[in-house]
């Protein structure tokens, strides 16, 4: 398992298709309830061929994704999270991000998912904080009463790393990851190997005619929300989900 942020094929007629048949619809359905919702919407999707479609929602940030979306966030996600709950989010600039890319990759305990193998020490993690511009999120970890760190989890860490460019990202991300250790580690080597055998879609005048909206997501699209004369942030551009700078009139999203 594993993320990369940004991702190429989300097109800003793609984000807006999202933002019109799944966000929108999504939060004008909670003010016809009368939910007065703040937090995070997270939606699942699966982008067909017949545009987006909804795996499922859930009120949190993604795992992974959040992760990779955190560290091209810049600026200060409590001040966000803090306008959400306060329901003030129309009042804050919609946030900056680095235009660097993220990869993450997951390392998984032995026997993920169905029986993931508990209780072994970790090292490395000080060597793996070592590659440049690599950061190491923990997941399904403990410590131990001597204060050893042990597994605690399927998904143990998730290894991160920026770049100037998807391969940079991908080669700090899994050296930063080849340097940590424990019983049955585990990971998938294909992050964002896909982009490259993907010819990048093309976008021509007048691909958004007929879409009002804006923003979206390739794949999970999260976006703080609130009733009553809030705004739904753009959702990001990458495989998994964080909302993304508005971009100014006339120019491409980042």
């Amino acid at each position: 398992m594993g993320v990369y942020s940004p991702v190429p094929m989300l097109t800003r007629r793609l984000q807006r298709q999202i933002e019109q048949r799944v966000l929108v619809p999504a939060v004008h359905a909670l003010r016809r309830e009368e939910i007065e919702f703040r937090g995070v919407l997270y939606a699942g999707l699966m982008i067909t061929e017949s545009g987006p479609k909804v795996l499922e929602f859930n009120a949190r940030f993604g795992d992974p994704e959040c992760q990779a979306l955190v560290r091209r966030l810049k600026g200060d996600l409590l001040a966000i999270l803090l306008a959400t709950a306060k329901g003030e989010l129309a009042s804050i600039e919609a946030p900056d991000w680095d235009p660097r890319v993220c990869v993450g990759v997951v390392a998984a305990a032995e026997g993920y998912p169905s029986h993931p193998r508990k209780g072994d020490p970790i090292s490395g993690l000080e060597s793996a904080g070592d590659v440049e511009d690599a950061v190491v999120f923990h997941a399904g970890t403990a410590r131990q009463k001597d204060g050893e760190l042990v597994t605690a989890g399927g998904r143990v860490l998730c290894v991160t790393a920026l770049g100037s460019a998807l391969d940079e990202a991908r080669e700090r991300a899994y050296a930063a990851y080849d340097r940590i250790a424990f019983q049955g580690k585990q990971c998938r080597r294909d992050i964002g190997l896909r982009v490259a055998a993907r010819p990048l879609p093309v976008e021509h005048e007048g691909d958004e005619a007929g879409f009002e909206a804006g923003g979206g997501s390739s794949g999970n699209a999260p976006g703080p929300a609130r009733r009553g004369g809030g705004t739904v942030p753009r959702p990001p551009r990458h495989a998994s989900g964080l909302p993304q700078r508005r971009p100014a009139p006339g120019s491409s999203p980042p």
